[in-house]
């Protein structure tokens, strides 16, 4: 009998042990913030293209030494995206004088920990940006495969200091 619970209470502890693990809580709210600051970006990005919000994805490549990202609708480059927007979208505020170079810097890692892990240098790596229905997705893709669905708070550690 003492057996039986002792495995009782492996399971549960295990049960526990990876539903703690998987917890995400957003203590100070700050995924939420930028959620907003996305789709808000994403509308103000629909007013000056004319394309719909949730028609738009915002693609960032690895290039050396810099990222660059674009605006795209059905494959086609819109505009370019500054790296001063690229902060804006995720903070919320207007470009920060010197932060550009810092966060070029982190997420060029980013990617580089990204294609590592995927075990593939292929130049048509990248990350595609989408805002619908009042949710943001965040993608790394290979040509037109997606590869892997990135959370929102991952990004986020390399957009802020």
């Amino acid at each position: 009998m003492k057996r039986q619970t002792n495995q009782k209470n492996l399971s549960l502890k295990q049960k526990l042990k990876h539903a703690i693990a998987h917890l995400h809580a957003d203590v100070f709210g700050y995924e939420k913030s930028v959620t907003r600051n996305v789709i808000s970006y994403f509308k103000k990005l629909s007013e000056n293209t004319g394309i719909p919000s949730d028609q738009i994805i915002v693609r960032m490549f690895k290039q050396p030494g810099t990222i660059k990202t674009y605006v795209h609708k059905d494959g086609k480059v819109v505009r370019e995206v500054t790296v001063g927007e690229l902060i804006e979208l995720f903070s919320g505020s207007s470009q920060l004088t010197g932060l550009e170079y810092k966060i070029v810097e982190k997420i060029l890692r980013f990617m580089d920990d990204l294609k590592a892990s995927h075990g593939d240098d292929s130049t048509e790596f990248h990350i595609c940006f989408l805002a619908q229905q009042s949710q943001v997705r965040i993608l790394a893709v290979y040509g037109n495969k997606v590869t892997q669905s990135i959370a929102l708070k991952t990004l986020i550690k390399y957009f802020t200091l």
